[in-house]
């Protein structure tokens, strides 16, 4: 019987990551119009311009990298419970 609860959860866990990188992917692309449009409309002879978009990039670049560094540290930490309930 726990046989069958821990393939059930890991199943669940293979559905809820695949459908995770499809979001993330969905998001990247998104994020990547979104940048594209900015690179288009910003006047970059204007310096208060350039600066805005300089400091949206680097705002956004901070919290991708840290929404990777979390996921990674997740991801990690339920391999290592996994592991511990397997032993």
């Amino acid at each position: 019987m726990t046989r069958d609860v821990v393939r059930q959860t890991l199943d669940k866990i293979e559905k809820s990551q695949r459908r995770f990188q499809l979001v993330l992917a969905g998001a990247v692309m998104f994020e990547a119009l979104l940048i594209g449009a900015m690179l288009l409309l910003v006047n970059f002879s204007d310096r208060a311009q350039a600066l805005i978009f300089i400091s949206a990039v680097g705002g956004y670049t901070l919290i991708a990298l840290g929404l990777v560094m979390l996921a990674t540290h997740v991801d990690r930490t339920l391999l290592r419970a996994l592991q511990a309930q397997s032993t």
